[in-house]
């Protein structure tokens, strides 16, 4: 949950500078990085077992190739003229192509290690301990206390970037700072999430969010909220799925066998998303004018009340030729081209609104 609410409140900021694809070509770019880490922490400090080596590694290592990776994207779109979008897609493909192929030559030598390097890849909450509690905390309370100390600073740039300059705020030291939140963000939440999921924790509660409200504060509000909810959420469902599907007491070769164990396991990194996205169509189905559910609404009772006036213009058409102010259910009936049940409904809308009589019967 903490991670989910780091990720959404420094989402929120990407979001909204459309820097959508950089979340997801750092969370690829620092695989590389976590492997030599963890190959350094195997070779040379085989005997240090504490998690907090293992976990300064390959934040260290994740860190260093996250920026490796920032800085080749800023060569190509400087040096050689590539544009962003282009630029960000060879380094994500690139980095993460690396990491694959170093991975895929552990597999043989290093069996352990290439299982514990492959939770990196989708996340394993389930082997995290308490060193990781202690530090998502830390940064979260960083990360808080950062944007409420230069929410302004940050809320100047973001949407009028001339304004900033002229009152003096240092634009560039503030998207410094949120670009290292982001690389932090990046870096701390792919243990849980894992590489290939954690740019949708970027974007996902942001986007859910941003169909609510156009205040940057309650759009940072709701993000969080969105996003706890999605990690609480990914973490019970991922434990009663798991529970649903169990078949039985689990021994020793019975998943040999096919007799008992597990059948289907769910990730608690790919349930977190997934929470993440419902809430997303959710929002998009429900939230209020924007909701795709109230607009259909709307349309709908739009489109009535232009068949009620349409309805109104045909009797006055046919009261105007007989110099009369009725209008028989038949004559209306030629001059409607809709369908019999449609016109009974509209002339029982006009009859509920008092717009039109039925003086007798078939007679309006």
């Amino acid at each position: 949950m903490l991670m989910c609410l780091i990720a959404a409140l420094i989402g929120t900021f990407v979001v909204l500078r459309a820097k959508s694809l950089i979340g997801e070509t750092l969370s690829h770019a620092c695989y590389p990085g976590v492997i030599i880490a963890l190959l350094v922490e195997h070779y040379f400090f085989q005997d240090a077992e504490h998690e907090l080596t293992i976990l300064l590694a390959v934040l260290t290592g994740a860190t260093i190739s996250s920026l490796l990776g920032v800085y080749l994207i800023d060569l190509l779109e400087k040096r050689f003229s590539v544009k962003s979008d282009s630029a960000l897609s060879f380094v994500l493909s690139a980095f993460f192509g690396i990491g694959i192929t170093l991975l895929s030559a552990l597999q043989q030598d290093h069996p352990a290690l290439y299982k514990e390097l492959q939770a990196y890849l989708f996340g394993q909450a389930a082997t995290m301990r308490s060193i990781h509690v202690v530090i998502y905390a830390c940064f979260a309370v960083v990360i808080i206390f950062f944007i409420i100390l230069f929410f302004r600073d940050i809320q100047a740039v973001l949407f009028d970037p001339v304004f900033s300059e002229v009152s003096g705020i240092k634009r560039k030291r503030v998207e410094i700072l949120l670009f290292c939140c982001l690389v932090a963000s990046v870096v701390i939440g792919i243990r849980t999430c894992g590489i290939v999921l954690m740019s949708a924790m970027l974007i996902f509660p942001a986007v859910s969010a941003r169909f609510f409200t156009h205040k940057l504060s309650t759009l940072l509000i709701l993000a969080g909220c969105f996003a706890v909810l999605s990690g609480f959420f990914g973490v019970v469902f991922s434990h009663e799925a798991s529970l649903y599907f169990w078949t039985g007491k689990e021994t020793a070769n019975g998943m040999a066998n096919g007799v008992g164990g597990k059948v289907v396991s769910f990730p608690t990194g790919p349930m977190i998303v997934l929470c993440a996205a419902m809430i997303f169509f959710v929002s998009i189905l429900f939230s209020g004018k924007n909701g795709l559910v109230f607009k259909l609404y709307r349309k709908i009772i739009f489109s009535w009340h232009c068949e009620q006036e349409n309805l109104l213009k045909i009797m006055w058409k046919i009261s105007s030729k007989k110099g009369s102010a009725d209008s028989s259910f038949q004559e209306i009936l030629q001059e409607w081209h809709r369908g019999l049940f449609s016109l009974h409904f509209v002339l029982f809308l006009l009859k509920r609104r008092g717009w039109v009589k039925e003086r007798m019967k078939n007679e309006y």
